[in-house]
């Protein structure tokens, strides 16, 4: 069984080393990927191909503070490529508390739900748990 791979896009690197600390102290098996922008993360995806042993993830833990047209199509191109990962890719969004969770990003069949920001730890535990429970 391959390992579980989370990548964490998200523009706030405290955020993003808050989350991998959290993941990696309680869960060291998961492999995390950082970036900053939905661009770089696609950019990684879409490399992997390159690969024999390819990292596709498993969870993508998204900024809702990213920029909308970036979010969106960042979600339309995972999600048309997906079926070439032979895996499900859940994502879920990072949200400030006052905002809602935008109507484009809900009609995409990846987005399972959303998470507060700022980050509770109990949330990014209770995901990652979730992700290695179902196998």
């Amino acid at each position: 069984m391959s390992a579980k791979v989370v990548y964490i896009i998200d523009e706030d690197p405290v955020n993003r080393d808050l989350i991998e600390r959290l993941i990696k102290n309680e869960f060291g098996s998961l492999v995390l990927k950082r970036f900053e922008s939905c661009e770089s993360g696609f950019r990684y995806f879409m490399e992997e191909q390159r690969f024999q042993i390819r990292e596709y993830p498993d969870t993508i833990l998204l900024s809702g503070n990213l920029s909308p047209h970036c979010i969106t199509r960042f979600l339309e191109e995972v999600e048309n490529f997906q079926p070439q990962t032979g895996k499900p890719i859940s994502v879920y969004m990072m949200l400030n508390p006052v905002s809602a969770l935008n109507t484009d990003y809900r009609n995409s069949a990846l987005v399972k739900g959303s998470i507060s920001k700022p980050i509770y730890p109990q949330d990014v535990l209770n995901i990652a748990q979730s992700l290695l429970a179902a196998g």
